[in-house]
């Protein structure tokens, strides 16, 4: 299977870490990529270090932040890849990442999607594995600080509820068809929300064990201060008012509101009782327009909460 990879990486003051990113990015030995670089609204003068230093990669400068969200959107933009893969500033890819990423994807048109081998930076503890959710309406990182047990880089595909955003490969006609990032949602669930919309469409997300990338978890979104607790629950609320069938929110409303209140604890034991709040005040000021973004759900979906994967061999 061939044909042109468009890898975005989004960038917001990522000057310690860009650099290894784009150079593992350019060695990979899938023949067809081209590489763009959004920067979204630095300050540490990281857009600069990547026009200097990396003449190659297609570079747009962003006059403000947009969230991951955004900044993949703008990448989308000039894209022509018949696959686009996501790629974060803090994460550095094995040469055979996006050649492993395509053996996986095959000829099958229904795999819109295709999770990596995400590890942490010690190379020996899993970052992700995929997406899986729960009755709960959460969304975890499959395998997320278990030790690295897969040593078979060949070893056969198997089907989990999405790929983790950062570092996933999507079916461009998929996108184009069912839309990519929401720009609302700016960082957080992003990727779950639109695992639930190519699943709604008739696609499938295959985990790729050999598509192997190593990610500094958490490390820009501590860079820059961004309010993790307030967007991880305020879009967790947005990911199910969009995209859960009523059905499904009814027979697990009791775990959904258990779930509320215990992230409402969490952040208040964090000192962040202002975030938790304020996440909940915005989810009811969207609700409306999430209500008008749904859209009818596969049959599958709810078979998917508390799995892990479909068929793992």
């Amino acid at each position: 299977m061939g044909g042109l990879i468009s890898v975005i990486v989004p960038n917001r003051d990522g000057a310690e870490v860009i650099g290894a990113c784009l150079r593992s990015a350019l060695a990979q030995t899938w023949p067809d990529f081209e590489l763009i670089v959004v920067d979204d609204g630095s300050t540490d003068g990281s857009a600069d270090l990547i026009a200097r230093d990396f003449p190659s990669a297609t570079l747009v400068r962003l006059p403000a932040p947009t969230g991951f969200s955004g900044a993949c959107n703008a990448g989308l933009a000039g894209a022509k890849g018949e696959w686009i893969a996501t790629l974060n500033s803090d994460a550095e890819a094995d040469p055979e990442w996006l050649a492993r990423a395509m053996a996986a994807a095959g000829d099958d048109p229904t795999v819109t999607m295709i999770a990596c081998r995400v590890l942490a930076g010690d190379g020996r503890t899993v970052d992700s594995l995929g997406l899986m959710l729960t009755a709960g309406g959460l969304s975890k990182l499959i395998g997320h600080g278990m030790p690295d047990s897969l040593s078979d880089h060949d070893a056969p595909p198997y089907e989990v509820f999405g790929p983790a955003g950062s570092a996933a490969l999507y079916r461009r006609s998929a996108i184009e068809a069912a839309g990519f990032f929401a720009p609302e949602l700016f960082a957080y669930y992003e990727d779950t929300e639109m695992a639930w919309r190519l699943r709604a469409a008739g696609g499938r997300c295959l985990l790729a064990p050999g598509a192997v990338v190593r990610h500094r978890h958490s490390h820009t979104a501590g860079r820059v201060g961004l309010d993790k607790r307030y967007y991880l629950q305020r879009n967790r609320l947005r990911t199910v008012a969009r995209n859960w069938p009523a059905g499904l929110i009814l027979r697990n409303l009791h775990r959904l509101l258990a779930v509320d209140l215990a992230s409402i604890g969490v952040a208040v034991m964090e000192g962040r009782p202002l975030s938790a709040a304020r996440a909940r005040v915005d989810f009811l000021r969207a609700l409306p327009s999430d209500l008008r973004a749904r859209r009818t759900p596969a049959a599958d979906v709810g078979a998917w909460l508390g799995r892990e994967t479909g068929g793992r061999p």
